[in-house]
């Protein structure tokens, strides 16, 4: 599975997160800065450190291919830039047991006042799922009653998934579906010249799609489906009768 993943080119290729870092923000520079300064201060050891180095070039590889495991490289060029840092021939000071509580009590009171300051509750997580996931258009879905095959774009297909407890026709799952059934649900959504020779789209029951999608513009004229339901965010299509 893990050879299928890695080799699976039509996920890589339309998942933006899975491809690889295009150094265009200031996180994407701080990566190449791990990487540099881990093998400088490899270099710097003038030994060969088989393990560290191994790792080094794994971590390379795995993260300048896909932006999603950039996190490789800062565990591991952290790992190594800690272990080249020389330990001190002080002797360890004892600290206190009240200055260790009021350290662990500072660092509870920042927590909570970081968590205060950028408002991190749960109704601002709801109305953050509802300005970026078809949350309300799930609802409309649950009342109305509608039934499937649904037919979905990659984004929103574990939600829809998850929220709906419906089959989609795809999801983030990318070793289930193949790269032909990834790469046809791009080209559709996208409304290229044969987007009408979907099957899966043609005999879906309801469509739940981006309210911007070129799909989304070109079913609002289409006679086989009708707009149920349109907000900001989404709208749901469903099949003619």
């Amino acid at each position: 599975m893990a050879y299928d993943l890695a080799t699976q080119g039509g996920a890589l290729n339309n998942i933006s997160e899975l491809q690889s870092i295009p150094f265009r923000d200031l996180a994407d520079f701080v990566v190449l800065l791990f990487a540099l300064g881990s093998a400088a201060a490899l270099a710097w050891q003038r030994r060969l450190v088989t393990f560290e180095s191994a790792l080094l070039v794994f971590a390379a590889l795995l993260s300048f291919r896909s932006q999603r495991d950039v996190w490789v490289m800062a565990v591991a060029g952290g790992a190594i830039l800690a272990s080249t840092i020389q330990n001190s021939r002080k002797p360890a000071q004892h600290v206190p047991a009240p200055l260790t509580s009021l350290s662990i009590l500072a660092a509870a009171l920042i927590i909570f006042a970081g968590f205060r300051v950028l408002h991190v509750t749960n109704s601002q997580l709801q109305l953050q799922v509802a300005n970026t996931f078809p949350d309300r258009a799930v609802e409309e879905v649950r009342e109305k009653g509608y039934s499937g095959p649904l037919y979905n774009d990659f984004n929103w297909g574990g939600y829809l998934a998850w929220s709906l407890r419906m089959p989609v026709s795809v999801d983030g799952r990318q070793n289930l579906y193949g790269d032909e059934r990834l790469n046809r649900s791009a080209k559709t959504w996208a409304a290229e010249p044969d987007w009408a020779t979907d099957t899966q789209l043609t005999s879906s029951g309801v469509v739940i799609g981006p309210v911007d999608a070129p799909l989304t513009q070109i079913l609002r004229r289409d006679r086989r489906f009708q707009l149920a339901y349109e907000d900001k965010v989404a709208a749901v299509f469903v099949a003619a009768k």
